[in-house]
């Protein structure tokens, strides 16, 4: 089933959309909210997420509920899923995943109208199908930024977009306990922040631990923030190997918080963060969502799809091909190209988006 003329918003009382995936795919995925919401104000709203991703959208005030997606097979644990999702009495689910679980949290759903793309290996399980991205915004390119293609299928069932922006809310809550934690590693509330993370979900995303060592050592002596390091647990490993680097004085000024942050009090640093240094990630978009300036360091990565999307940014990505593949020169290497990005680049960088 296709759609000749936009729904009949005014009939939809309560929606569900589903966003599975990573914490850069939610934020992301926020636009989407605040046009829903400014379209059908009445209508209740409630967004199906992973675990892990679900402090992305706390806060926010266009989400009526989150319901987590589950993983794994203990039955009890769906079975509570499949009530959230039942209860909520749907006229409209939409997937922006496009996956099994996707699909099947929208038959779930029991939705009157099921709006996911026709191109998903599962379209059966929707009675509204999304043609290409590109035929949806009328452009030739198939190279569209990640909130783009999330704001098309609103665009095609008739929402009007008003705002592209990203929004990451941060509770109070949260900024008070990375304040506290911030004021027990030395840092004031008047100290503007530049924010390292030195993590990757792959190995290939991650600057070389020298070269960012050589960056940070750099930094201290002609940078006037205060350098915070951020990261998860998975990190320390990577950190300890990065920290041995740094230079004494460089290490007595900067406070590192890997292992030691949630992800909402990741997000009130971000808030906090003037500059922000580091990887193709989820983080990444939580600061340029929060207003951070951005030096992303991309590597084996389409750009076009994933860059900073509102900040002020430099991105450092040294391959000249759009998308690095397996015929350029570095890519079997233990670096890829990143390594390729030169330390004074980055620092330079740095010194170029700091707040005079």
């Amino acid at each position: 089933m296709s759609i000749e003329s936009p729904l009949p918003l005014e009939e939809i009382k309560s929606a569900v959309f589903i966003r599975i995936k990573s914490l850069g795919d939610t934020v992301l995925f926020t636009p989407v909210l605040a046009n829903f919401k400014r379209a059908c104000p009445w209508a209740r709203l409630s967004v199906v997420v992973d675990k892990g991703s679900a402090a992305v959208l706390a806060d926010n005030p266009e989400i009526d509920e989150i319901i987590i997606s589950p993983t794994g097979g203990a039955p009890a644990r769906f079975l509570r899923y499949v009530i959230a999702l039942r209860r909520q009495r749907c006229d409209l689910a939409m997937d922006f995943h496009g996956g099994p679980r996707g699909a099947i949290a929208s038959l779930l759903s029991g939705a009157r109208y099921r709006v996911g793309s026709h191109e998903s290996g599962h379209s059966f399980a929707y009675n509204i199908r999304v043609p290409r991205v590109r035929e949806v915004l009328n452009t030739k390119t198939s190279m569209i930024h990640t909130v783009a293609k999330n704001l098309a299928p609103l665009i095609m069932i008739g929402v009007p977009i008003t705002s592209t922006a990203t929004s990451v809310y941060v509770g109070a809550k949260e900024r008070e306990s990375l304040q506290a934690k911030l004021h027990s590693a030395g840092v004031m509330d008047d100290e503007r922040l530049f924010l390292i993370h030195v993590g990757a979900t792959k190995k290939r995303k991650e600057y070389p631990p020298e070269k960012l060592a050589a960056v940070l050592t750099g930094y201290v002596e002609k940078g006037s923030m205060r350098p915070v390091v951020i990261g998860s647990k998975d990190d320390a490993a990577r950190w300890a190997s990065i920290v041995t680097g740094i230079g004494a004085k460089a290490r007595e000024r900067l406070v590192s918080t890997v292992g030691h942050l949630t992800v909402p009090e990741v997000k009130a640093i971000c808030e906090r963060g003037s500059v922000f240094l580091g990887p193709d990630s989820g983080i990444m978009h939580i600061a340029d969502s929060l207003g951070a300036r951005c030096v992303a360091l991309f590597g084996k990565t389409e750009l076009r799809l994933w860059h900073p999307w509102q900040s002020t940014h430099i991105v450092m990505r040294p391959c000249t091909e759009v998308n690095c593949r397996s015929t350029c020169d570095h890519y079997r290497t233990r670096e890829g190209c990143l390594a390729l990005i030169s330390e004074d680049a980055v620092l330079e960088a740095v010194l170029e988006l700091e707040p005079l």
